[in-house]
C-alpha cells in the first residue's frame, strides 16, 4: 500500500499513533508535502512502547532535491515515505537494529543512529568507523535481549509511561498466564514457554532494579 500524503501546515499536529505526529516525518527542507507509510508508523510505535522513551526521527520523508543535497541514494526509501533515521534516548543504535530485526526489512547501523524502512525484501547493512564509513551488507546484528544482569534497559530516569508499564506487569505476577504477548516479549520469554510468577519477578528485578 502506498504511503499517504499529508500537509505540514494542515496536518502537522495530527497524531498518527499514540506518540507520533505528522510533523515528525516532515522533510527538513520545510516542504509542505509529507509522505508517511502507516506500517512504518505502527512499527515505530511498537518500538516506542517497548523502550518507554521517545524515538527521535532525524529524517523520514525527503523530497528529491533534499535527498540529493544530503547525499541520499537515488532510490532511497525516504523518497516514498517508508523510511526513518532514528535515535532512541539512552539506547545505542546496535540495540535498536537488533530490536528491529523481524519487524523492518530494511535496517542500517550507523554511529549515532539507526535506519529502518518498510521495503518488501530484507536488506541489512552497517556504515560506521569500523567499516571505514563504507556501507557493508551484513546478515544480521545479533539477538535482541530485553534485559541482561547488571545492564537494565530501563533508563536512569524512567518515563512515567515506562513506570506504569512495570506496575501493570507487577500486578499480574500472581497470575502470569494473563500477561500480554508484548509483556512476555519484554521479559524475553520464548513462545510456548511456561511463565511462572518467580520467573517474572526475577526478570522484573533485573530490568528495573526492584527488590522483593
Amino acid at each position: 500500500m502506498p504511503a499517504k500524503e499529508y500537509s505540514l501546515k494542515k496536518d502537522g499536529n495530527t497524531y498518527l499513533s499514540k506518540n507520533f505526529q505528522v510533523k515528525e516525518f516532515r522533510c527538513r527542507d520545510g516542504n509542505d508535502k509529507i509522505l508517511i507509510d502507516d506500517a512504518l508508523v505502527q512499527k515505530l510505535q511498537a518500538m516506542r512502547d517497548c523502550f518507554g522513551v521517545p524515538v527521535n526521527i532525524n529524517s523520514a520523508y525527503r523530497t528529491a532535491a533534499y535527498n540529493k543535497k544530503v547525499g541520499g541514494a537515488s532510490n532511497s526509501r525516504h523518497l516514498c515515505g517508508t523510511a526513518a533515521d532514528i535515535a532512541v534516548k539512552g539506547v545505542n543504535p546496535l540495540t535498536i537494529c537488533r530490536f528491529s530485526q523481524g519487524r523492518f526489512n530494511g535496517i542500517g547501523l550507523y554511529d549515532t543512529f539507526s535506519h529502518v524502512d518498510a521495503r518488501p525484501d530484507k536488506s541489512y547493512w552497517k556504515q560506521n568507523k569500523e567499516t571505514g564509513q563504507k556501507q557493508v551488507s551484513v546478515s544480521g546484528f545479533g539477538d535482541f535481549k530485553p534485559s541482561a544482569p547488571g545492564k537494565p534497559i530501563v533508563p536512569a530516569e524512567p518515563s512515567p509511561e515506562f513506570a506504569r508499564k512495570l506496575l501493570r506487569i507487577a500486578a499480574k505476577l500472581d497470575d502470569p498466564g494473563i500477561l500480554t504477548p508484548e509483556e512476555t516479549e519484554f521479559f524475553g520469554i520464548k513462545d510456548g514457554a511456561e511463565i511462572t510468577a518467580d520467573m517474572a519477578r526475577d526478570v522484573l528485578r533485573k530490568t528495573a532494579g526492584l527488590s522483593n
